[in-house]
């Protein structure tokens, strides 16, 4: 998997999984770097502690996450984020490290406040909406699926931040756990 921080105004992705931000996607589309040079390898195993997965909340499966990611950073800040993103470059960009990965997730900027996510929508295979619980009205929801509509984007799901968890299920110290 390849994760690609394509918030070239505001970007997080390399203090999270604590990479170096000197060489990234802006210095790509920039021509300063190539792709092969810019893209950084996350280990898994020395980023969080490791950890079995469990199946069904009794002993651990064998099975573990400690598959590495690849990620390419923001790069340093250009003066021009909607032109780099809209770019020939940045088609190019997409459609290399696809050739190289089963998938590539895309962060970007939020939709509705800077045209950046609007003219990478139609150049991906789907659009995952992410939004903070209790933080977005349904006026705004509604534009977001105008936005996605006009410029032809293919909405796939929506992952819903900041839910407070109640109730008898719950994910607890890694694995799914039902008290049931």
């Amino acid at each position: 998997m390849i994760l690609i921080d394509t918030d070239l105004r505001n970007p997080w992705m390399h203090r999270y999984l604590r990479l170096d931000n000197s060489i990234g996607l802006s210095t790509v589309l920039a021509g300063d770097a190539q792709v092969q040079e810019a893209v950084k390898v996350v280990t898994i195993a020395s980023f969080a502690p490791h950890a079995n997965v469990r199946t069904n909340g009794s002993q651990p499966s064998g099975r573990t996450l400690d598959k590495d990611l690849l990620c390419l950073t923001s790069g340093p800040l250009p003066p021009n984020p909607a032109e780099l993103l809209a770019s020939p470059r940045m088609g190019e960009v997409i459609k290399s490290l696809t050739s190289v990965s089963d998938h590539v997730l895309i962060d970007s900027a939020p939709l509705l406040l800077v045209a950046d996510a609007m003219s990478l929508a139609p150049r991906v295979d789907g659009v995952i909406l992410v939004s903070r619980a209790g933080s977005a009205t349904i006026d705004q929801a509604r534009e977001v699926r105008n936005v996605l509509d006009r410029v032809g984007a293919r909405p796939v799901g929506i992952v819903i931040s900041g839910v407070k968890v109640s109730g008898t299920r719950g994910y607890q110290q890694g694995y799914y756990q039902s008290d049931g």
